[in-house]
């Protein structure tokens, strides 16, 4: 198994972040959560892919069975991809932290990577402004993250 520490930069299909964002920005007001898929190489986390999850959300959470997981992980045994951790917004929100209630949860899940976007809409300029972040622990810079 792969520690977290051995982790120092991950790298995102763009295509698969902007169907992301998509999803998400159709969620909202809710918060939107996926499933990151991918591989590590040479200390490098690779985002191949953000599965949807059937989860239920509100705008202060999104939650799921972790029977959703487990079919997930059926699909994709054969496809030389393993998860790597979630991924989900901050609806309304300007910040892209880790809250106590998310820390809890990717070490409950042993994600090995986590990303946390904020969608904040600003009447003023009439526009949604979209921030992910890719990280792990709080007090941690995040990821360096290069887009393919």
């Amino acid at each position: 198994m792969i520690a977290t520490s051995q982790i120092h930069k991950v790298c995102v299909y763009k295509n698969e972040e902007n169907g992301f964002k998509k999803r998400a920005i159709a969620a909202l007001p809710n918060e939107y959560i996926e499933l990151m898929w991918g591989w590590v190489e040479n200390n490098v986390a690779y985002v191949a892919a953000f599965v949807p999850i059937h989860h239920k959300a509100t705008k202060a959470g999104a939650w799921w069975d972790d029977f959703e997981v487990d079919i997930q992980k059926a699909e994709t045994e054969n496809a030389g991809i393993f998860l790597l951790g979630s991924i989900h917004t901050h609806p309304e929100r300007s910040t892209t932290e880790l809250s106590s209630f998310d820390i809890k949860e990717l070490q409950k899940r042993g994600e090995l990577i986590t990303g946390i976007c904020a969608i904040e809409y600003k009447p003023t300029k009439n526009r949604l402004i979209y921030k992910c972040r890719f990280s792990y622990r709080p007090g941690l810079l995040p990821f360096e993250v290069e887009y393919l």
